[in-house]
C-alpha cells in the first residue's frame, strides 16, 4: 500500500512540474484518498496524462532518414496505387509504387539537414516522364539540430525542367505535431516525430523514426488519389 501511495504522489508531482514548465493547463484524471486502493485503470489514466504532457513538449535530436543500402517494404489500405517500397542509396531515394511506376528523389547534405534537390518520375514501363530540379533546394524532414513540437518550416520554390524552363511554382510546408511511439508490422519505434506535410494538393501526416525515416503515413491526397494508410512492414 505504501508503494502505491508513493507512486501516486510521484505521478501527481510530475504532472504539476511538467504542466508548469510547459505553461499548460493541468488536468488530473483522478485523485486518490489516503488509505484507499488505487484502481489500475485509474492509475493508467494518470500515467497517460503524464505521457501526453511529456510528448507535447519533448525535443529530440538525431537523424530521421533511412540509412543507405536498405529497402523499406510498406503495406497499405485504401488505395489501388500507392507506395510499395523505398530504396535508399547515396544521394537518391527511390519510391516504387504498386503499379510499377517509381520516382527517384535526389538529395544532398547541408549544414541545415538533408536537402531535396529534384526528382525523376518514371511510368510503369520505366520510361522517364519528368526530370525536375528544385530552385531553391528543399529542406526536408531530416533537420539538423533539435526537432521540437510546434516547429514549422518550408517555403516556396520553382520546379525547373532540363531545358531550363520553369515548370511551376509550388509551396511545401512541414510542422511537427508530436513526439510519440509508433507500432507497425515492422515493430515499435520509440520517439518518432509526427509531421504534417503539405505540397500543393498533397496533404499527409507521417511518422519518422530515428535512423529509419518514414514508418507510417496517412491521408495523402493528390494526383495519385487517396492513399489511405501506409505502414512499414519490413526492412531489407
Amino acid at each position: 500500500m505504501k508503494k502505491v501511495i508513493v507512486l501516486i504522489t510521484v505521478c501527481i508531482f510530475v504532472l504539476f512540474s511538467l504542466a508548469w514548465a510547459a505553461d499548460e493547463a493541468l488536468v488530473v484524471p483522478y485523485t486518490f484518498e489516503n488509505g484507499t486502493v488505487a484502481d489500475a485503470d485509474e492509475m493508467n489514466e494518470v500515467i497517460r496524462a503524464i505521457q501526453a504532457i511529456m510528448n507535447s513538449n519533448l525535443v529530440v535530436m538525431g537523424n530521421y532518414k533511412a540509412p543507405e543500402g536498405i529497402t523499406k517494404i510498406f503495406e497499405h489500405t485504401g488505395s489501388s496505387t500507392t507506395l510499395a517500397s523505398i530504396i535508399t542509396e547515396p544521394g537518391i531515394e527511390t519510391w516504387i509504387y504498386s503499379d510499377g511506376s517509381y520516382v527517384e528523389h535526389l538529395t544532398a547534405d547541408s549544414p541545415e539537414g538533408t536537402l531535396e534537390v529534384g526528382r525523376r518520375e518514371y511510368n510503369t514501363f520505366g520510361v522517364l516522364g519528368q526530370d525536375l530540379t528544385y530552385h531553391p533546394p528543399l529542406l526536408g524532414v531530416d533537420l539538423a539540430g533539435p526537432k521540437e513540437v510546434g516547429k514549422v518550416w518550408g517555403g516556396a520554390y520553382m520546379v525547373k525542367k532540363p531545358d531550363g524552363s520553369m515548370y511551376s511554382a509550388e509551396t511545401i510546408m512541414f510542422s511537427i505535431l508530436a513526439i510519440e511511439d509508433v507500432t507497425v508490422s515492422a515493430g515499435t519505434f520509440i520517439g518518432c516525430i509526427k509531421v504534417h506535410h503539405t505540397t500543393g494538393a498533397y496533404k499527409a501526416v507521417a511518422w519518422y523514426a530515428e535512423g529509419i525515416g518514414m514508418v507510417k503515413r496517412i491521408g495523402v491526397i493528390g494526383p495519385r488519389g487517396t492513399h489511405g494508410l501506409m505502414e512499414l512492414q519490413s526492412l531489407e
